[in-house]
């Protein structure tokens, strides 16, 4: 876990991953909020959403998937989002927050 831990610290440290957001970014010592968090949330989760959305139109072209409408379409972006709130709360702020109190 710990491996994890430090290669979430370590990507999590690079400047250009916060773009344009590095001014949310706290000092190693400190610990990443909530609100930073869903402020992340609603700058990067939209566009995954969309991305999200996209590939599950593409599928429905190809036939993978029956038909999807704009309401699963919708359902699926807002579902990104969340699932992109709760694998950072999990993940990356864990780790971070974890560092911030070793220091």
């Amino acid at each position: 876990m710990r491996t994890l831990e430090d290669l979430s610290n370590w990507f999590s440290d690079i400047d250009w991953t916060w773009w344009p957001l590095l001014s949310l970014r706290p000092p190693k010592n400190e610990n990443i909020s909530n609100r930073a968090l869903f402020k992340i949330t609603s700058f990067f989760g939209p566009g995954a959403g969309v991305v999200s959305a996209c590939a599950l139109q593409a599928l429905d072209i190809f036939g993978v998937v029956p038909a999807v409408g704009i309401k699963d379409l919708a359902f699926v972006a807002v579902l990104t989002c969340v699932l992109f709130f709760l694998f950072a709360k999990h993940i990356a702020v864990r780790s971070w927050n974890k560092r911030a109190a070793r220091f």
